[in-house]
C-alpha cells in the first residue's frame, strides 16, 4: 500500500491543525464529490494522526478503496 509520509503536511500545512475527526470528515466529503486523489491524501494523513487501532484500520480500508478507484 502506498502511503504519503507525514511530510505531506508541507503541501497541506492546515492538516497539522486539524483533529482526526476533522480530517476524516474532509476525506469523506472528498469521496462524496468523487475527488479520490484528495481523499487518498486525507486518509493517509488520518492514518498517521490516528491513535486508536480502530481508527488506523478504518484509514487503511479507506486508503485501499481510494487507490482502487
Amino acid at each position: 500500500m502506498a502511503y504519503h509520509s507525514p511530510d505531506v503536511t508541507l503541501h497541506y500545512p492546515y492538516l497539522r491543525r486539524m483533529s482526526w475527526a476533522q480530517i476524516t470528515a474532509a476525506a469523506e466529503d472528498a469521496e462524496i464529490h468523487h475527488d479520490y486523489a484528495r481523499a487518498l491524501i486525507l486518509w493517509q494523513h488520518a492514518y498517521h494522526a490516528a491513535t486508536l487501532t480502530l481508527n488506523k484500520n478504518l484509514a487503511v480500508a479507506k486508503i485501499d478503496f481510494c487507490i482502487k478507484l
